[in-house]
């Protein structure tokens, strides 16, 4: 059995209004069967990275995204079956399943990571979720009251429907925001005031 200190070294990171900020950090001391410890080693030399660093990233998604995507009974699924089952539904069916299904999906998963149902824990969760349940990069831009959000995505034209029309849903009925989004095949791009 190995023996694997974990150490973040004051690491810095994003917060949400773009400002970089030290998290603190503790280090502690973990037991690992000599084959795992063996395997993170290789995994970190394979990706240019120190075997903290690799850690500290499993620890973190682990933290920000597997405990709830596990609690909440989420699966994932590979990026070639999503696009196939997305493009083999018609178009007036995911709409009415995007609108139906999403928005409510959310709003739990919002009140169960962050206790709260808002525009901003809506944000963080969407934050998450491109980080790590979609394969997609997320931008918010934000001055006063008026948002600029734009997802860019790889999942193909059925995905932007399908987000546009949940986003849509969520906003117009949770919110009472009349959004303008605006589709490409690989982006969804929002625009809204909030009350």
């Amino acid at each position: 059995m190995g023996i694997l200190a974990i150490h973040d070294g004051g690491k810095l990171h994003l917060n949400a209004q773009n400002i970089h900020q030290k998290k603190r950090t503790a280090v502690k001391t973990f037991r690992l069967p000599e084959d795992v410890l063996d395997f993170l080693e290789k995994e970190a030399e394979d990706e240019g990275t120190t075997l903290n660093a690799l850690v500290s990233s499993i620890l973190i998604r682990h933290s920000e995204w597997g405990s709830m995507a596990r609690k909440l009974g989420m699966i994932s699924v590979s990026k070639s079956l999503l696009q196939a089952a997305l493009e083999s539904s018609r178009d007036e069916e995911l709409v009415a399943t995007s609108r139906k299904i999403l928005p409510q999906g959310w709003k739990d998963m919002a009140m169960f990571k962050f206790h709260d149902f808002s525009l901003e824990s809506m944000i963080q969760l969407f934050k998450l979720l491109t980080k790590y349940g979609y394969e997609a990069d997320m931008d918010v831009n934000r001055v006063g009251n008026k948002y600029m959000i734009s997802f860019r995505h790889a999942l193909g034209p059925k995905f932007s429907l399908l987000l546009k029309n949940a986003i849509d849903e969520l906003l117009r009925v949770s919110f009472h925001i009349q959004p303008t989004i605006e589709t490409s095949d690989a982006s969804v791009a929002v625009t809204f005031s909030a009350p």
